[in-house]
């Protein structure tokens, strides 16, 4: 009986990882497809191959023969990689066209993209939404991986038909658990988010692989929200990291309004010199991330568990942070944190002064 291929891009990523050997757990022959190769042995009958998702001459024949395409791989998740107008349109867009365009070429039967909460996020908050809200307008997000994860997904489900089933799973993720500027927090009151562990992002993908498998046309051509189904305010969820890494929790309350003006600022430095020089600035915070702590956002999985059969499994952060701390070879202490951080502080206390003298000189006019 000839064996089934799955193809996985961004095969090399901690969630790619995880998602390979799962699926050769589900009797895939897989091909692994990223810039880089893992750090860890591949599974038996899965093979990495290194190539760039914007070839077609690379990614062609790594397509043809796959019966489903895993596309896992994005850029611009944080920092200024957010605000790279060029490189979200290239990687996210073009090169999600590039393997949708192939796939269908190749007769590819499943496609399996998987997008992000941020898709359906902007500047209002989102509280239990099911998969029914609508796609905010482009001038209501602020930063390139928003917008262009949106463009993508809306490519993957419009390419759905009979004979090449797609859908999209949305998962809110952590990102820069040890960057940024952490003895503050943003706003004032509570903020409820969703979280999703790695392996129940996996699942997820087994369970719309096999209901997409099995022709359901409920489940083709839909996007789905996914997560541990617990949200909860962000400083409880994380306490576990902030103990592990002998750092107290944010005690500091910076105003939303002065947070978001030094993320504008800092926002259009970081642009300019990149756009000018080439130099990428890390900024302090951007306008996405800022509303990422203030504004509560959380998903209802019904549709998920209803049509794709997914069902979260229980894990505690506490116990991810176990590992991620025996992985470390060194405890980062405040000082280190701060040394590592310091011209983002002198940024921000440059920002601050500017913000001070012209308050003073619009007030005294």
């Amino acid at each position: 009986m000839e064996e089934s291929i799955a193809l996985v891009t961004g095969s090399s990523g901690y969630f790619g990882q995880r998602l390979v050997k799962a699926l050769a757990e589900e009797g895939y022959v897989v091909r692994c497809v990223d810039l880089n190769p893992p750090e860890s042995k591949l599974p038996e009958k899965c093979v990495f191959h290194r190539a760039n998702m914007l070839s077609k001459e690379e990614m062609e024949p790594l397509i043809k023969g796959a019966e489903v395409i895993f596309h896992t791989a994005s850029a611009g998740m944080t920092g200024s990689y957010q605000l790279d107008e060029n490189l979200n349109k290239k990687v996210n867009v073009n090169g999600t066209s590039n393997i949708l365009n192939l796939s269908q070429k190749h007769n590819v039967k499943r496609f399996i993209f998987t997008s992000s909460y941020n898709v359906i996020f902007s500047k209002k908050e989102l509280v239990n939404v099911t998969e029914e809200e609508p796609y905010p307008d482009d001038k209501d997000q602020y930063d390139w991986y928003s917008k262009t994860k949106k463009e993508a997904e809306k490519m993957v489900l419009a390419a759905n038909n009979e004979d090449f089933r797609t859908c999209a799973l949305r998962p809110n993720g952590i990102y820069g658990l040890e960057q940024g500027v952490t003895i503050f927090k943003f706003g004032i009151g509570t903020c409820i988010l969703d979280w999703c562990h790695v392996m129940n992002l996996v699942e997820a993908h087994i369970c719309a692989d096999r209901k997409l498998k099995e022709g359901i046309d409920v489940s083709c051509g839909k996007a789905y929200n996914i997560s541990d189904d617990a949200p909860s305010d962000p400083y409880v969820f994380l306490f576990p990291l902030f103990k592990a890494m002998e750092q107290p929790l944010p005690q500091i309350s910076l105003p939303f309004y002065l947070v978001f003006f030094f993320a504008y600022l800092s926002e259009k430095l970081t642009s300019f010199l990149l756009v000018a020089f080439g130099f990428r600035l890390e900024p302090i915070v951007t306008r996405n991330e800022c509303l990422k702590v203030c504004l509560s956002h959380y998903c209802d999985i019904t549709a998920a568990k209803n049509e794709l059969g997914y069902r979260p499994g229980n894990y505690k952060f506490s116990d991810a942070v176990d590992i991620l701390m025996k992985e470390r070879k060194t405890k980062r202490r405040w000082s280190e944190i701060i040394n590592d951080n310091r011209y983002k502080f002198y940024f921000a206390f440059a920002l601050a002064l500017v913000a001070n003298y012209l308050f003073k000189f619009i007030y005294h006019e």
